[in-house]
């Protein structure tokens, strides 16, 4: 009869076990011994301390994982191993999606054991022991993560790339001729931030300029920062409007754009410009060195939808474009004519940014051959070699979703590259001095140099916003999270600083040496100094200290907080890790070294870059639960 009506094998056990429990609380029935065994292991789950395991839900749950999970919930609860007698005997049931409750369970104890390793486990998942020829080669210079790769660059000139997952060396990427200085990772994936792109650039007198230069009458743009997106009943259609753009406007774009490769066609629009000339400057995405690469790295720089012609209407239904740089967001071509470009999202510790849709992770690279390099992970191939600067790249950001990178140089400059075409989009001058060190949010860029100063640009239009002085010596540090500036540097005193007004907030006072490391949250700043201190400030009015540290003999050389933890690294060889919000000290998170150079982690994965007993050793530490756990 099942069969007749086109049951299948699971559907109709299924009708049988409902049937059977209706039997045993109508009380005809027994109930059977995998019920039994099955209901006691439900209840044995159920005692479980939810509200205490609540805490610990940091880790965001994908489909996958929640099929993996269930999956061993049901071996469990079955017999563990599928091919252990009781699983023999009583088959697993196919997973159908039908009870969560029991995956987010699990989801909670994962994400217990995972705290519970950062304070008293963890599991080495490899070791790197490098020789050093000289005392400088081996010195690890920046350090980047994600989920699944580790990239180190080394004063030796090279760059090694490890599995977050493994620990194993799964790439060194040689080319740059000296020490490397910066690095950052560009996940894989992601989307295109069209919305971003740039505003319209502003006459004297008030008028606004199109793609092709004519004023249009317009309102000035704000210098702002924060601009909210428009209120539109859907916090999310401002950035997706590609998807529903009228066929004249798309028409409009087109020949926006053949008027604009027609008019610069033949000019060298790839060297430098300076910030005043930057307003009348076309995004030169279409001179690229693109056009030069073979198909492989085109695919890995999301460029293998090139081939659909200018202005094409192709698209996901959100209007983010995989791969293809927004040449309509750059120039500000955006069906909005009044729309400006809001802060965006925060940069991240990790110097990691989100992909624009592209399928291979990148890498980009500074260092004293003055060149910046774009890399492809998966190939271990460099993509572009960008020349510009005249002295050593010191730091380098990427902006989320956008092939948009921002290099500082000891030249004095700062360098907009797009690293998906391989050009130069303008050149940030001002300072007098090096530049130090730079953080990003959305389109806006903040740096530090050694003239003492500060200065906040517009990435897009290359204007300097603000010039924020007040430091009596050399800059060495900054974070951003679009509200607030926090700069650092020789003086021993720490400012914050009002974006929007370029006002200084506040001096916060409390080292005695060089302060050399900050990280900003929306309401704490931390800052490591020479002297060996870590103090935390409360971002309320009036700024108090919140807590002291003792945290080593010598200067601290990382610093990096979340909402639970505060790890720091020293010169003194010792990893160290702290309660946030208590400043309680936790443990040593390594054995003892000779120097600490950098740490860097994320919510599984601690890595470290230190030197002991001669040699440059890479520990990567996983907190994951482990299989006997």
């Amino acid at each position: 009869m099942c069969t007749l009506f086109g049951f299948d094998d699971w559907e109709r056990e299924d009708a049988q076990e409902e049937a059977s429990r209706w039997r045993i609380r109508k009380g005809k029935q027994k109930e059977s011994p995998r019920n039994k065994l099955v209901k006691g292991l439900m209840q044995e789950e159920d005692d479980e301390p939810l509200e205490e395991m609540e805490q610990f839900a940091m880790l965001q749950m994908d489909p996958a994982l929640e099929y993996l999970t269930e999956k061993r919930r049901k071996q469990r609860q079955l017999g563990g191993h599928p091919q252990s007698p009781i699983a023999r005997c009583y088959p697993r049931p196919r997973y159908r999606g039908g009870d969560t409750t029991s995956l987010y369970r699990q989801h909670f104890r994962d994400s217990y054991i995972t705290m519970a390793n950062w304070r008293q486990g963890g599991s080495m998942l490899r070791i790197h022991r490098h020789p050093v020829i000289t005392s400088d080669s081996g010195v690890v210079t920046s350090l980047a993560l994600d989920s699944d790769w580790i990239v180190v660059g080394l004063a030796s000139s090279n760059i090694h790339v490890f599995s977050a997952r493994t620990g194993v060396l799964a790439r060194t990427l040689v080319g740059h001729d000296l020490g490397v200085w910066c690095v950052a990772l560009v996940s894989k994936g992601g989307w295109m931030d069209r919305k971003s792109g740039g505003e319209k650039s502003v006459n004297g007198d008030g008028t606004r300029r199109n793609s092709t230069g004519n004023a249009t009458d317009a309102e000035p743009s704000s210098s702002s920062s924060t601009i909210p997106p428009p209120d539109d009943g859907d916090d999310g259609e401002w950035t997706r409007r590609g998807a529903g753009i009228a066929a004249h406007t798309q028409q409009r774009r087109r020949r926006s754009m053949r008027s604009l490769h027609t008019d610069f066609r033949g000019m060298d629009i790839s060297g430098s410009v300076s910030v005043t000339n930057t307003a009348r400057m076309p995004i030169p995405s279409a001179e690229g060195l693109d056009r030069h690469l073979p198909p492989a790295l085109r695919t890995a720089l999301g460029l293998d939808g090139e081939g659909e012609g200018e202005g094409s209407d192709s698209g996901d239904d959100n209007g983010r474009r995989s791969g293809v740089f927004s040449e309509d967001a750059a120039l500000g071509n955006n069906e909005d004519e009044d729309a400006t470009p809001d802060a965006g999202k925060r940069s991240d510790a990790n110097f990691t940014s989100q992909g624009w849709g592209q399928p291979n992770a990148l890498v980009v690279s500074g260092g004293c051959d003055k060149m910046v390099r774009v890399w492809d992970i998966k190939s271990g191939r460099c993509i572009y070699v960008l020349a510009g600067h005249t002295s050593t790249t010191r730091c380098i950001r990427v902006l989320h979703n956008r092939p948009v990178a921002v290099s500082g140089s000891r030249d004095g400059t700062l360098r907009v590259w797009d690293i998906q075409r391989g050009s130069c989009l303008r050149v940030l001058r001002g300072h007098q001095d090096s530049v130090r060190c730079l953080d990003v949010c959305g389109n806006i860029v903040v740096s530090g140099s050694y003239d003492t100063t500060c200065r906040v640009w517009n990435a897009d239009t290359g204007a300097c916003v603000h010039v924020l002085t007040g430091h009596f010596h050399q800059i060495y540090s900054v974070a951003f999270d679009g509200v607030r500036i926090a700069s650092g540097g020789l003086d021993t005193t720490v400012r914050l600083w009002d974006v929007k007004t370029g006002e200084c907030l506040a001096i916060l006072n409390g080292h005695t040496a060089l302060v050399c490391q900050l990280q900003l949250s929306s309401t704490i700043l931390a800052t490591g100094g020479s002297d060996g201190r870590v103090i935390t400030f409360s971002l309320e009015s009036p700024y108090d200290i919140r807590h002291r540290i003792a945290a080593h003999d010598s200067s601290v050389t990382s610093l990096q907080f979340d909402k639970n933890f505060l790890v720091t690294g020293g010169n003194d060889g010792r990893v160290r890790l702290y309660e946030i919000e208590t400043a309680a000290y936790i443990r040593d998170l390594s054995e003892p070294s000779e120097s600490v150079w950098k740490v860097g982690y994320s919510k599984d994965i601690c890595a470290v870059m230190c030197r002991r007993a001669g040699k440059t050793v890479m520990e990567i530490w996983s907190m994951r639960p482990r299989d006997d756990q």
